[in-house]
């Protein structure tokens, strides 16, 4: 198995098919979505959660690597099913082009606030499994649904207000057993510090490479990158291109 951008790589990843239906995206038995392909022709799949509970995922890459496009199909996967509820932070406002969160925020205060009320929700569904065993592994439902919460630009979310950063590691060592599946997007530079590197470090990373020095712009395309899922291997794939303009 390939686990670099070899040239082999990269040309088996230069074209790629239009992305599927959002409705198809997601598996709820897996707990997967599919993100795009790999070199070999299967989908490159991101797990959400496992019977443990909620999964972090890390997205890295510089300004035009295709974050904003995996975003939206991210965002649109969710949209497609009952089964999860996207939250989005992000100082800049929902980038996607087709898809939004179910519930943003695009200021400090709204950002507390949000993260104040997951905070709780977290706490309860917690409390709701000490007290009773018999509720088994975590699997998400419409009426108990997984929540992803996408932070754009964290270590910029915890340098605008501190609160943001010890609302963060507050809700981290309960997330994974409450449902809650935080995706940290920042450049590669800026890893996530104290309690939350130790968090993400347990998940998922989504390396889009495009843009970075040593790669050049006319073989490293945008949304190709390495896919490493939790405990496992970097594996080249290419994310779903943008859905053409109506």
């Amino acid at each position: 198995m390939d686990t670099s951008l070899t040239h082999p790589a990269l040309t088996a990843l230069r074209t790629m098919p239009t992305r599927p239906a959002p409705t198809t995206l997601f598996d709820p038995k897996s707990g997967t979505v599919s993100i795009g392909r790999h070199p070999e022709g299967n989908d490159a799949e991101l797990a959400l959660f496992e019977p443990t509970g909620a999964i972090p995922t890390r997205i890295t890459g510089v300004p035009g690597s295709g974050t904003t496009t995996l975003l939206d199909t991210l965002m649109a996967a969710e949209a497609g099913t009952d089964m999860v509820t996207s939250v989005l932070v992000d100082l800049a406002g929902p980038q996607t082009a087709t898809a939004v969160p179910d519930r943003a925020a695009d200021t400090t205060g709204n950002a507390i606030r949000l993260l104040t009320e997951l905070q709780e929700l977290v706490l309860t569904r917690t409390r709701a499994l000490a007290c009773d065993p018999t509720l088994g592994p975590f699997r998400p439902t419409a009426e108990n649904p997984l929540i992803t919460l996408t932070l754009v630009r964290l270590t910029l979310l915890i340098d605008a207000d501190p609160k943001i950063g010890h609302l963060l590691e507050s809700i981290t060592p309960f997330a994974r057993l409450a449902g809650l599946s935080l995706r940290a997007v920042d450049t590669p530079d800026a890893p996530p510090s104290g309690l939350l590197t130790r968090y993400f470090r347990g998940g998922n990373l989504v390396d889009l490479l495009a843009g970075r020095p040593g790669h050049r712009r006319d073989q490293v395309l945008p949304g190709m990158g390495l896919l490493t899922p939790q405990f496992g291997d970097p594996h080249p794939f290419r994310a779903w291109p943008p859905l053409p303009s109506a």
